[in-house]
């Protein structure tokens, strides 16, 4: 699944990172992006290798745990980063994101030595973690930590959207729910709700059966949701153009939603180079963007999209 997405999305990871200027939510994205398909492949020789026993699966059988958190902490700030763009960079936002991101962090490092080799049936092979017997809910409690997490992303989200539709926005409750991300969140949110139930109601020996897939698709979403936005940042900049001062022109992204400036749209696109304060210099407008109605549909529709919106009124 990972590396069929990756050759999906390999053109635009050329265009819209690569080849842009590199700034924090650059190196966040090569974290989760990339490590998660390294571990992910080692995890799945270590599964099926008959000498990945004794010794050798006691000294790794940490790594698939922490997976999780390797991804929680790059992804975690690229969430963070998101609703505090989509609440108009509001400094509450990071007030009640930021202690339950570091909690969360907190908890999953405390959690991960509560993880020991599965004693399997005869004939069974696989290094497979299982939780310590009498430490309850500690292995679980990772999960638990990032859906508390999650939770409050998908919550503040799927608020600013009920929020724009009830304080007078011309745009479809649908529409602004896929421009805002929160089907992004809706789908993290509900995988890691299933690892929970797992984790404490299945027996040992399958309760840590989805936490591969939940690294995984997290890591596939926030890395679409970030090659989304440097897309639909393209696409501003495009309607605006190289125009001057009174020619105005349709742009194909309604900005009812958020307050945007030439100078805002462009730093959206080469990572918020310019910006006086931290989170300027960190590319945090990259995330000032709405994304692009048409996110699910082909991508051939990005070219007719953009001629469309150099159209003059």
């Amino acid at each position: 699944m990972l590396c069929y997405d990756h050759l999906l999305t390999f053109d635009d990871e050329i265009k819209y990172m690569w080849q842009r200027k590199k700034a924090f939510p650059f190196y966040l994205f090569l974290i989760f992006r990339y490590i998660t398909p390294i571990v992910s492949l080692i995890n799945l020789i270590s599964e099926h290798d008959p000498n990945w026993i004794g010794a050798a699966c006691n000294n790794w059988i940490w790594l698939p745990v922490a997976i999780g958190p390797i991804v929680s902490l790059a992804t975690g700030i690229i969430l963070i980063l998101r609703v505090h763009a989509i609440y108009s960079q509001a400094t509450w936002i990071l007030c009640v994101t930021l202690p339950i991101y570091i909690t969360q962090l907190i908890v999953m490092g405390w959690a991960i030595p509560a993880a020991v080799p599965a004693n399997l049936p005869p004939g069974f092979i696989g290094c497979i973690p299982v939780p310590k017997l009498d430490t309850g809910l500690r292995l679980a409690s990772i999960y638990i930590a990032a859906l508390a997490f999650d939770a409050t992303i998908f919550a503040l989200t799927f608020g600013r959207a009920i929020y724009s539709r009830l304080t007078g926005s011309s745009i479809p409750l649908k529409t602004l729910i896929i421009r805002d991300g929160t089907l992004y969140f809706a789908v993290i949110f509900v995988v890691n709700l299933t690892n929970v139930l797992l984790l404490t109601l299945a027996p040992l020996d399958l309760s840590a059966i989805n936490a591969p897939f939940a690294s995984m698709i997290t890591a596939i979403l926030v890395a679409r949701l970030m090659l989304h936005l440097r897309a639909a940042a393209d696409t501003q900049k495009v309607s605006y153009g190289a125009r001057p001062p009174q020619a105005r022109v349709t742009s194909t992204l309604p900005e009812d939603i958020y307050t945007f400036n030439r100078d805002s749209v462009q730093a959206a696109g080469g990572g918020g180079a310019g910006s006086s304060d931290l989170l300027g210099r960190m590319g945090a407008s990259g995330f000032a963007v709405p994304l692009l109605d048409t996110i699910f549909e082909e991508r051939s529709s990005d070219q007719n999209t953009q001629e469309g919106s150099r159209e003059e009124v």
